[in-house]
């Protein structure tokens, strides 16, 4: 059972990446395409989300709503074992520490 914390952040992630598929139908698959080509583009790579964002939209990739919900993509690829945590790492948008991720 996730902690009381992390449910209202999962709930946000769901309805994120739900408005996305409403406006993209298929945008979920397709940023979890983009994320296993940005793991075998950089293979020892440790990587914040963020990182993976501005790499997906400098390929022309870009969310059509809201870049939160590049969170639900990467919690599953975690749950998925795609990627694994490594640590932390820095958040410029946000300026605080973020999680990091390298490729399974």
């Amino acid at each position: 059972m996730p902690v009381l914390s992390q449910q209202p952040r999962q709930r946000g992630m769901q309805q994120a990446i739900r408005h996305a598929e409403s406006v993209e139908p298929t945008w979920g698959e397709k940023a979890a395409h983009i994320l296993r080509w940005f793991i075998r583009k950089h293979p020892s790579q440790t990587f914040t989300s963020e990182q993976v964002v501005q790499w997906a939209a400098s390929h022309g990739f870009e969310c059509p709503t809201d870049p939160r919900s590049w969170g639900a993509v990467i919690r599953t690829a975690k749950k998925d074992g795609v990627i694994v945590r490594d640590g932390y790492g820095y958040s410029v948008a946000r300026a605080t520490p973020v999680p990091a991720w390298r490729g399974a």
